[in-house]
């Protein structure tokens, strides 16, 4: 017979779960995590939900506060409509990349964010067309146009054959996660800006 849990702070996992339309194991993808335990954990009413998986929830979905998410009280998004609201936000325009961060991790632990590289604005600049085309340009000079595709519901941006995890777009800000190189190195979160807000 199947045990039923009786945990608040598994049920918030799972309205983040309905809301986000996403699975565990998906769920632990989109915050960096290897494999879903640290999630998982939250179905024990003693454990509960880390301050760690808190802050990596709200940081990949900031709808939902570290508070709400902790204690069961606080701002969140009830519902998926509130959730995704049906403002669009556009990929389009010119993207400059300020800084990269590393994610390390010994496939054991949690492993943590770590500072890559900065950059001076404009040194790094992406401009994604409408047509679907990326020109990337380094020190203001085009280096290549490559083609892209971005799947807006599913966070999925296609570049160069290499798919990537658009963590965050705004009207100022872009951020994505690239695991390309996580069998010999760390996953790589790109942090962009709206060229005219640099």
């Amino acid at each position: 017979m199947k045990k039923i849990i009786q945990s608040p702070s598994w049920d918030r996992i799972v309205t983040i779960l309905k809301n986000e339309t996403l699975c565990v194991n998906e769920l632990a993808r989109r915050i960096g995590l290897e494999r879903p335990h640290m999630i998982e954990a939250a179905k024990d009413p003693a454990t509960g939900i880390c301050p760690e998986l808190a802050a990596r929830i709200h940081y990949a979905f900031p709808a939902y506060s570290v508070e709400w998410l902790r204690t069961g009280l606080g701002p969140h998004p009830a519902t998926r409509e509130e959730a995704h609201p049906r403002a669009e936000v556009s990929l389009s325009g010119r993207w400059a990349l300020l800084r990269t961060e590393h994610y390390w991790s010994d496939g054991r632990r949690p492993g943590a964010w770590l500072p890559g590289e900065i950059f001076e604005p404009g040194v790094v600049v992406w401009d994604f067309g409408p047509d679907g085309l990326l020109d990337r340009y380094e020190s203001y000079l085009k280096v290549a146009t490559v083609p892209y595709a971005f799947d807006r519901p599913r966070g999925w941006l296609l570049h160069e054959g290499r798919p990537v995890l658009v963590d965050k777009l705004t009207p100022v800000e872009l951020e994505f996660l690239d695991w390309s190189d996580m069998g010999t190195g760390p996953v790589v979160r790109f942090v962009f800006k709206k060229e005219e807000f640099v």
